[in-house]
Order: structure tokens, then C-alpha cells, then sequence
């Protein structure tokens, strides 16, 4: 596991290294959100080497998602295309409520007593994706004014 964390932690560092290459060509208000992922990912690409790197420190060597139903990631994997395709026909935060939404529903059905409380997991995820919308478009819209597709409702 400590060489796979040393090459992901490396590949995370790479992406934040493109990214702030890249952020070069952009306007000032352009780059904003660029510029936060890369940091973010400098950030947790550096964590993830120095964690690695820590002398005596055991790693486990356990699968770390074995709770993970592994069955659905198709179907996460065509909702996240969906959610592409969907950006210029319905619009950005339509195209990502749905997807939250989608994928939520989906999770909780996975989990145990699911069956029993159908109602509560569709509640459970319409909460969500509005929750996750209305953070989302704090922080785009009104704190970064990132501008984002519209659509049908923003």
C-alpha cells in the first residue's frame, strides 16, 4: 500500500502542477476556481506523501473500500455521463441536483434496511441534493461568481 499511496500522492502533485500551469491562460476571474482545486490538491497530494513516508508506520494492508457495493459504479459512472451531457441542455445545478440525487438514492439503497424505508430514502435524498445545491451555489455563484451553464431554474 505505501508505494501506491507514494505514486497517487505523486500523480495528485502532477494535476496541481498542470493546474496551476494552465491557470496561466485564464483571465484573473477566470482562474479562481482552478487555482482553489489545485491548491486543494497540493495540499492532499503533499498530506498523502508525508503519511506515506512516516518511518514505522504500519500499513494496513486490508482493501480499503471492501464496504464499497462495487456493483453500482457503472451505474454511478452513467449517471456522472448523464450529468455531463445533461450541463448544456438543463443546466449546471439541474444537471447536479439530479446526479446528487441520483447517486444518493442509489447508496442508500445499499445499505442495510433500505427495503424497509423507501419513503425516507427518497426524502433523505432530495434533501441532500438540495443541501449540496445550495452550498454549491453559495460558493460558485455568489462567493467566486464562477459562471456556470445555465438552465431551466438558474
Amino acid at each position: 500500500m505505501r508505494l501506491a499511496n507514494v505514486l497517487l500522492g505523486l500523480l495528485i502533485l502532477l494535476l496541481a502542477a498542470t493546474g496551476f500551469w494552465e491557470v496561466q491562460r485564464l483571465s484573473e476571474r477566470g482562474a479562481q476556481f482552478p487555482i482553489l482545486v489545485a491548491s486543494i490538491f497540493l495540499v492532499f497530494g503533499t498530506l498523502l506523501l508525508i503519511q506515506s513516508a512516516r518511518p514505522g508506520r504500519r500499513m494496513d494492508d486490508s482493501f480499503p473500500f471492501d464496504e464499497v457495493p462495487w456493483r453500482y459504479l457503472l451505474i454511478v459512472v452513467l449517471a456522472l455521463i448523464a450529468m455531463t451531457l445533461g450541463l448544456t441542455r438543463i443546466g449546471f445545478y439541474e444537471s447536479a441536483f439530479l446526479f446528487s440525487g441520483f447517486t444518493c438514492w442509489l447508496m442508500l439503497g445499499a445499505s442495510e434496511g433500505a427495503r424497509r424505508a423507501p419513503l425516507r430514502r427518497l426524502t433523505t435524498a432530495l434533501a441532500f441534493a438540495t443541501g449540496l445545491m445550495i452550498v454549491v451555489y453559495i460558493a460558485f455563484a455568489l462567493v467566486i461568481q464562477l459562471p456556470t451553464p445555465s438552465g431551466l431554474f438558474l
